[in-house]
């Protein structure tokens, strides 16, 4: 499991326990493993400003 701030990303384990997506990650260089930070930053960006969105809009409800 990945975690960014508030969220976290869950691997996929097959019926046996392996996690390929944790395998290959712990098998990137330094220098790929930078890249699919960069790449899952925006995307965390995005989880967080609905998660403020929601939040707001539930403040305005009340």
């Amino acid at each position: 499991m990945l975690t960014f701030a508030m969220r976290s990303i869950i691997f996929y384990k097959t019926p046996s326990g392996q996690c390929p997506v944790k395998e290959f990650l712990t098998n990137l260089t330094d220098k790929e493993r930078q890249k699919v930070t960069w790449v899952l930053t925006p995307a965390q960006e995005i989880a967080l400003a609905e998660q403020r969105k929601k939040d707001y809009e539930k403040r305005q409800e009340h």
